[in-house]
């Protein structure tokens, strides 16, 4: 009978203990406090940005937050995204996560909103901002087929108190642009003016929009013919930079001093090609140099690291209208020259005169951000052919220096997707 009792006796304290276990399990766990990713926060009229909270402890029962605003001009939504409205005359706000909880556990952020312009303070004057790759000497290259871009205003002094502007176009057939937004769009080829015209005084500024044709006046121009493997030296339609033209062209180089130009036969490179399906720009020995692929086709052109070299093509040409000319242009610096302390630094894409070649019409320059780095620009011009020439030569060229007072060897050289297109007036 004892065996039963004590049984039973061990069986009631078993069962107690899992029933309160379990209800300390259950019980739920408080909040203790609220954090939020930012307390301090500046943002303009109109302008967005989502905050975040987290309750603590990060097994606290309730992890639920809700968020508010204390102006009504700047707005909060239950998902964090703080708006400043455009229309805001606050300077600051301040925006809370509290536990739905416990309310008192909270965080808070403060907005700052600059002052809001002055009325009274006039528009002097409005200029069109052309800083990226679209433009060049001023105006702005558009193709065909390009991705729309959007150009920005800036309306002087800072402070006034109006700098609402329309963006309007001399011939929308050629060139549209939205009046409110600035996203313009290439519909055809010519010649359009974009204006920019400020509400408050009218004040006004304009930028030419070119949009060259679709026909390429180069022969192979992304370097893909033959259509097989063949080396091509020089590639097919394109003829290699004479020696005699780097001695006479660069011999007034600041780089030239001492006989540093290297232009002994030896060292002035046939042009040839590089390409069909294989990684590029890997040495004789397979050490790895760049992994750049063809724009166009299969091929790029390929001018030899250290040696001075180049091509070009003649195209024919109308006097007194204007052309786009274009190339993508790399550099490849091998991994075992990383040693040297200089590189060439500076490339050109040229159109040169035919009967006389050391003239140059025009250049495109391609700046090399670092010496010592790998790297592929899309350099581009405009020419309008003088009167009488109804040929031009397009050629892209790198000289390459080593001497006692200069050391500026040039790297690897690859070219693609070479243009040359009428743009119609």
């Amino acid at each position: 009978m004892k065996k039963v009792i004590y049984f039973l006796l061990a069986a009631a304290m078993i069962l107690s203990t899992a029933c309160k276990d379990k209800e300390e399990e259950e019980k739920p766990v408080p909040v203790t406090s609220v954090k939020m990713n930012k307390n301090a926060l500046n943002l303009d009229r109109g302008e967005s940005e989502k905050l975040t909270a987290e309750v603590f402890p990060v097994h606290a029962s309730n992890q639920k937050i809700t968020w508010s605003s204390n102006k009504d001009d700047v707005t909060v939504d239950q998902t964090g995204n703080v708006t400043v409205k455009i229309d805001a005359t606050s300077t600051t706000a301040t925006i809370t996560a509290a536990s739905q909880e416990d309310g008192s556990k909270t965080d808070q952020c403060i907005v700052t909103i600059p002052p809001p312009p002055d009325p009274t303070v006039p528009v002097e004057s409005v200029a069109i901002d052309i800083d990226g790759d679209s433009f060049v000497d001023g105006d702005i290259i558009l193709l065909l087929g390009d991705p729309e871009i959007t150009l920005n205003a800036v309306v002087s002094p800072d402070d006034a108190g109006n700098n609402t502007v329309t963006w309007s176009s001399s011939d929308p057939l050629i060139a549209s642009i939205d009046e409110a937004t600035g996203k313009l769009t290439a519909l055809s080829s010519g010649i359009a003016t974009i204006t920019v015209t400020t509400e408050d005084g009218g004040k006004t500024d304009e930028i030419k929009v070119l949009v060259p044709n679709d026909v390429n006046l180069l022969k192979n121009s992304g370097f893909d013919e033959p259509d097989d493997n063949n080396q091509a030296t020089p590639p097919d339609d394109w003829q290699a930079v004479e020696k005699e033209w780097f001695s006479t062209y660069y011999k007034n180089h600041p780089l030239s001093a001492g006989g540093a130009l290297l232009v002994d036969q030896q060292y002035v490179a046939n042009p040839n090609r590089r390409g069909g399906g294989s990684v590029f720009f890997t040495l004789g020995d397979g050490q790895y140099v760049s992994d750049f692929m063809p724009i166009s086709g299969d091929f790029v052109g390929w001018i030899q690291g250290c040696w001075t070299g180049g091509m070009y093509q003649e195209v024919d040409v109308d006097p007194g209208k204007t052309y786009w000319f274009s190339a993508a242009i790399g550099v490849a610096l091998p991994p075992s020259w990383a040693a040297w302390t200089l590189m060439l630094e500076e490339y050109s894409l040229k159109v040169l005169s035919v009967s006389n070649t050391q003239q140059v019409y025009e250049e495109a320059i391609l700046k090399c951000p670092d010496p010592n780095l790998n790297f592929q620009r899309r350099v581009q011009g405009t020419i309008t052919v003088p009167a009488g020439v109804t040929q031009v030569r397009f050629q892209i060229d790198k000289p390459s220096f080593d001497g006692d007072i200069a050391f500026a060897e040039a790297p690897i050289m690859y070219i693609d997707d070479c243009q040359f297109r009428e743009i119609p007036n």
